[in-house]
């Protein structure tokens, strides 16, 4: 074991909701409404708690090994909390970001070609996390090794946004010991639009966490039929650049990555929902959420 994931150094900047407030003032499920789809952390020296919400509740929680019960942990002086909402493909990685080793901690792009080390991952015998940051972008993807358990997901996004080489761009690896759930056979891999999984008590979550947890894992299939991002990628681009104006290359990425894996188009409005962009009301991203899904004839 080479070291525990640094869980707030992974987040991306562009998505915090607020960082370092001091956490006795704070009530964590009164932050769901602002949060979403999210992270929130509770954290004094090194010790530290999070909780994990989907669709405004409760879907994971984890704690380091020297950390008390959270509420405990909040009461606690100099105890500072800070919430993110996270992009799909980040939130349903948690738990195995959680359970974690870091093999590699924010190598810089300039000297790593990631390409290689995609190549040298998958000769090993465990699967892995990989994550590429390049100024407020941030791609994840998973990397089977020679024993693959689930299916490799988000390798494509990951390399093109290493590619760029920006300057400031890094790259993390996450050894990590637990599967995904296995697709569903003939299923499309799509974004994560998470479906809830209770482990139960002979489970692994509960042998690496004490209780048994809900957690979101990959949902594959859409359930509104064939309908997918890819078939609409160019009208999606036309439609966000005629709301956004300059604003618009970050939803485009999103647009490009949601058509890169057959994303169903519902998915994409729930992401488009729920991203922040600067300078971009959320009425305007819930009208070009409905704006899409019309374009789909997709019920909202």
């Amino acid at each position: 074991m080479q070291g525990a994931v640094d869980i707030e150094g992974l987040m991306p900047r562009d998505r915090a909701v607020f960082i370092g407030l001091p956490a006795h003032a704070v009530v964590i499920d009164a932050l769901a409404p602002a949060v979403g789809d999210g992270l929130v952390m509770v954290r004094r020296g090194d010790a530290w708690a999070l909780t994990l919400f989907r669709d405004g509740a409760r879907a994971f929680e984890h704690g380091s090994p020297d950390a008390p019960e959270v509420t405990a942990l909040q009461r606690m002086p100099g105890a500072t909390v800070s919430a993110w909402r996270l992009d799909n493909d980040l939130l349903g990685v948690v738990p195995e970001l959680v359970a974690g080793d870091v093999v590699h901690s924010s190598l810089s792009l300039r000297w790593v070609d990631v390409n290689e080390l995609i190549t040298d991952l998958r000769g090993r015998d465990e699967a892995h996390l990989v994550i590429v940051t390049a100024g407020d972008q941030q791609a994840v993807g998973r990397v089977n090794g020679a024993s693959p358990a689930g299916e490799e997901w988000g390798v494509s996004e990951v390399i093109a946004l290493a590619n760029i080489r920006r300057p400031d761009g890094n790259v993390s690896v996450i050894r990590t010991s637990i599967a995904p759930p296995s697709p569903a056979p003939h299923a499309e891999h799509t974004m994560f639009d998470a479906a809830p999984v209770v482990v139960d008590d002979d489970g692994l979550f509960t042998e690496l966490f004490g209780t048994a947890h809900a957690f979101h894992a990959p949902r594959l299939a859409s359930p509104y039929g064939e309908q997918t991002v890819d078939a609409l990628a160019s009208q999606l681009k036309l439609i966000a650049r005629s709301r956004l104006e300059s604003s618009s290359p970050r939803l485009e990425d999103l647009i490009d990555r949601a058509a890169s894996r057959r994303a169903p188009l519902v998915a994409l409005a729930d992401d488009v929902r729920t991203i922040a962009i600067r300078g971009v009301m959320q009425s305007t991203l819930e009208q070009l959420a409905d704006e899409m899904l019309a374009l789909g004839d997709v019920p909202g």
